[in-house]
């Protein structure tokens, strides 16, 4: 695990745009799409989910970066097929962020960088799609 810096791939302003559930997850189709059009801010220092109502930062965290083969990683992981949900890449990055702080990050999150405009975030079970904002 590595302390959050300027290598951390997935920096910038991201919009979630959509979400997908895959597989099984506790979380309701009502909390998923409350997901929708949250904003997240991924500094070398913070992540903050900005709601509309407010925002809440995690400021103490760790992160692991690996890239992986996009199908294997899709359908050992989710038995789902990349190109189902939009990917046709062959790598992706996986960065792992970890909470060191009880935060809205959790204790363990996982992004996938699909590619520099677009990421994946797993919430639980739930895949939400992120377009990076300006």
């Amino acid at each position: 695990m590595k302390n959050a810096s300027s290598e951390l791939p997935i920096l910038g302003h991201w919009k979630i745009v959509h979400y997908q559930i895959v597989g099984y997850t506790e979380m309701s189709e009502t909390h998923a799409k409350n997901w929708v059009d949250k904003r997240i801010e991924l500094t070398p220092q913070t992540v903050t989910l900005h709601d509309g109502a407010g925002s809440s930062t995690c400021s103490n965290f760790n992160y692991q970066v690996s890239t992986e083969n996009t199908e294997s990683y899709f359908l050992i992981g989710y038995h789902i097929k990349p190109d189902s949900i939009g990917i046709t890449e062959n790598e992706i990055q996986r960065v792992t962020l970890e909470s060191q702080t009880d935060s809205w990050l959790g204790k363990h999150r996982e992004f996938i960088k699909v590619s520099d405009e677009a990421m994946i975030a797993n919430f639980d079970g739930v895949f939400l799609f992120l377009d990076k904002t300006t």
